[in-house]
C-alpha cells in the first residue's frame, strides 16, 4: 500500500482509513473464498497463510542471523538442559503435593479438606500464565523476590497437582463401589 498512500506516518487519517479498509476487504474476501474449499484444503490454506504472516512478522525484527547461526547449538542445548531440570524438579515436587492434596481431600478433618478443596478450585480456575505472573511479579510486591527459574519451578509445582489431587481422591472414593456391586450381584 506504500506506493498508493505514501509514507504511513504522512498519510493522515484518510490514508490510514483507506489502508484499513483495503486490508479488511482482503481479509473478508479471503475468508469467503476459503469457505468454498473442502475442509482439508481449508486447513492447509489457513496454515500456510498463518505461517506466512508469522514469518513476515518475524523478519520485521531485523535480527542478526549470523549471530544466531553461530550460537544456535549453544542456545538450544541451554534450553533443553533448563527445560529438563525445571521439569524434573517441578514434577517431583508436584507429585508430593498431589499426594498431600489427595490425602487431605479424603480426610474427615474439615480444615484439611477445606484447604485442599480451595487449592484445587483456585488453581483449576487460574490459567498457568496468570500463575506465573502472580509468582514472578506479584511476590516481589510482598517483599519476596524470586529469580526466574525458581519462580517457574514454583508455578509448575503449584499448577500440576490441582487435577492430580482431585483425580486421586475421586479414584480412592470410587474404588469401593465395584466390590460392593460385585458382592450384591453374587447373592
Amino acid at each position: 500500500m506504500r506506493p498508493v498512500i505514501g509514507v504511513p506516518s504522512e498519510a493522515g487519517f484518510y490514508g490510514q482509513f483507506a489502508t484499513g479498509l483495503v486490508v479488511a476487504i482482503l481479509f473478508v474476501l479471503n475468508i469467503v473464498l476459503i469457505g468454498f474449499l473442502n475442509f482439508r484444503f481449508q486447513v492447509i490454506i489457513v496454515w500456510l497463510q498463518l505461517l506466512a504472516l508469522f514469518l513476515t512478522f518475524f523478519y520485521g525484527f531485523d535480527l542478526d542471523f549470523s549471530f544466531i547461526r553461530k550460537k544456535v547449538w549453544f542456545m538450544v542445548s541451554q534450553g533443553v538442559f533448563t527445560t529438563l531440570y525445571v521439569s524434573e524438579i517441578s514434577i517431583a515436587l508436584a507429585s508430593m503435593l498431589a499426594i498431600v492434596g489427595a490425602v487431605a481431600k479424603l480426610s474427615s478433618n474439615g480444615f484439611a479438606y477445606a484447604i485442599a478443596s480451595f487449592y484445587t478450585s483456585f488453581f483449576r480456575g487460574l490459567p498457568l500464565l496468570m500463575q506465573v505472573y502472580l509468582i514472578y511479579l506479584g511476590l516481589p510486591q510482598l517483599g519476596y523476590v524470586i529469580d526466574a527459574v525458581p519462580a517457574g519451578i514454583l508455578a509448575l509445582t503449584l499448577y500440576r497437582p490441582r487435577s492430580s489431587a482431585r483425580a486421586s481422591s475421586r479414584s480412592q472414593k470410587d474404588s469401593g463401589r465395584p466390590r460392593a456391586q460385585w458382592g450384591s450381584s453374587s447373592v
